[in-house]
């Protein structure tokens, strides 16, 4: 999934804004990272999934706690020193779609991998006056799951800190429930099947 999104959108990559930390963005952030991105800037609500983000490779944070698109905007471009050639969108979030086409560099990618309300309002004028390439993606395409596997195999990409929580089979309903939660800490949960 995270290999489909990134390769979809890639081109001479050089700088990256991911939006939101969560699972998807993280994998989507660590696959751009091993396909060669190099100045990475990752946003979150959450300080701890920032502080993550940073262990696993990106090279910049920002804390998005304002609701005001435009001064968001300006920290993350002050902050990678340009404007991002590459956004992956990964909440489905309408202020995060829009500040990710605000955020992208003319003649830039949006890729929009997050999912929220079937209709949303997007900046269209922007997209057309700075040429935005606004790209939708639905994660799961059967030609990337082989590749995807090579990288996790290889090495060239480390999705072990992703796994938060650990549980046996007995305790499936406990998993559930810890990852329908949503609590601070919590990424992914793993149900062991050992017999």
């Amino acid at each position: 999934m995270a290999y489909h999104n990134f390769i979809c959108i890639y081109k001479d990559m050089i700088d990256l804004i991911k939006l939101l930390s969560g699972t998807i963005g993280l994998l989507c952030m660590i696959t751009a990272k091993a396909m060669g991105a190099t100045n990475i800037c990752i946003t979150d609500v959450v300080e701890e999934r920032l502080k993550l983000a940073k262990q696993l490779g990106a090279t910049h944070t920002v804390l998005t706690n304002s609701s005001d698109v435009d001064s968001v905007v300006k920290e993350i471009h002050s902050i990678m020193g340009e404007m991002p050639d590459i956004t992956i969108e990964c909440t489905g979030n309408n202020f995060c779609q829009r500040l990710a086409i605000m955020s992208t560099i003319p003649g830039g990618c949006v890729a929009i991998v997050g999912y929220g309300a079937e209709e949303v309002t997007l900046p269209l004028a922007v997209l057309c006056q700075r040429q935005i390439d606004l790209r939708p993606s639905w994660r799961y395409d059967q030609h990337c799951y082989p590749i995807a596997i090579d990288m996790v195999a290889s090495g060239k990409v480390n999705i072990k800190p992703l796994v938060t929580h650990r549980f046996t089979l007995e305790q499936t309903t406990d998993a559930i429930q810890v990852a329908a939660s949503r609590r601070p800490g919590v990424l992914k949960c793993m149900i062991t099947c050992n017999e």
